[in-house]
């Protein structure tokens, strides 16, 4: 009977997780970080560049995964609920939004200053270890996800985060070409792990009036 409760309670996030929808968006998030990464290598040395580069960041994450929620939603509206109905639910509590939103800012903060500190750092301290780092965070959210909604693909995708932060950590890059590096392999598997469950899921459900043959 308990193991019956919780596949019910869990059943609404799994369903907000069926059409790899949010994997897609995040992939897209994890191309422009390390996109983002990357150019940071090319600025030279000394740069004035470097500082508004690294500020640019916040605003640029802010309205970006915004602009990216009302496009799933609007995606959702589209091609989910009419093909399978809508399902309610529960959001996540407000502490928990604040615990999780301080992480995410202090995380980026930590980020930025070795941005901005990058070019002065040499022997040890440059050692590219907040590769590492990032990749047991995220490697550790994934997994989170996973325990808490039964979608086992996020395992996977945990475990591509921490073999990826690992590798990268002692593969000799820069930390800032690292990092990129990190983003982009990270956002390119969950582009292809959503297009595959988007596909799977419109092989699955076909449109309203459509022939499934």
């Amino acid at each position: 009977m308990k193991n019956e409760m919780e596949k019910i309670e869990k059943r609404p996030i799994q369903y907000w997780y069926e059409d790899g929808f949010n994997e897609l968006a995040f992939g897209f998030i994890g191309l422009c970080l390390g996109f983002y990464f990357w150019i940071h290598t090319r600025i030279p040395a000394g740069s004035a560049w470097h500082v508004p580069w690294a500020v640019v960041m916040f605003p640029l994450l802010y309205f970006g995964i915004r602009l990216l929620n009302r496009m799933i939603k609007a995606l959702k509206n589209k091609l989910t609920y009419p093909r399978t109905g809508y399902v309610s639910y529960r959001r996540p509590e407000s502490k928990r939004k604040i615990v999780i939103l301080g992480a995410f800012v202090g995380l980026n903060t930590f980020l930025a200053y070795r941005i901005l500190r990058s070019d002065a750092l040499s022997g040890w301290g440059s050692i590219a270890g907040i590769p590492l780092v990032t990749g047991l965070i995220g490697a550790g959210a994934s997994f989170w996800i996973g325990t808490k909604t039964r979608v086992f693909r996020f395992f996977a995708m945990a475990m591509i985060s921490a073999l990826a932060g690992i590798a990268l950590s002692l593969a000799g890059l820069g930390e800032m070409a690292a990092l990129g590096a990190y983003w982009g392999i990270l956002g390119a598997s969950s582009c292809i792990s959503g297009a595959f469950v988007l596909l799977r899921y419109l092989q699955r459900h076909p449109s309203p009036g459509a022939d499934p043959s």
